[in-house]
């Protein structure tokens, strides 16, 4: 799946150190393009809406009362704009008791 699936949570999992992760994979290069742009902001805003109107807890009961952690899995490192996007939504996600991180998907 790729970002552009705004309105599917790709994946969650509960983590060794019991926080519980909601990742999304984007599997194309990045651009700066607004239509990308907004397909991601969309993308996180909806998995911050399903964490903060309790549709992670009433599918995952035992993500009550866990720290969230929304992850993003990409084929490369994220372009300027992306990054800025991510930071702006790390601040807001983070007065929200979610954390957001980047990652790399590996090579095969």
């Amino acid at each position: 799946m790729t970002v552009a699936n705004v309105d599917v949570v790709d994946f969650v999992a509960e983590a060794p150190d019991g926080r519980f992760v909601l990742a999304m994979t984007e599997d194309r290069p990045w651009e700066d393009n607004v239509e990308r742009l907004l397909q991601l902001q969309d993308k996180i805003r909806n998995y911050m809406i399903f964490c903060e109107t309790g549709q992670l807890v009433s599918k995952y009961p035992a993500a009550a009362n866990r720290k969230i952690l929304f992850e993003i899995y990409s084929v490369d490192e994220p372009t300027r704009d992306v990054a800025k996007l991510l930071k702006s939504w790390s601040h807001e996600l983070a007065t929200r008791g979610i954390a957001l991180t980047q990652k790399l998907i590996p090579p095969k």
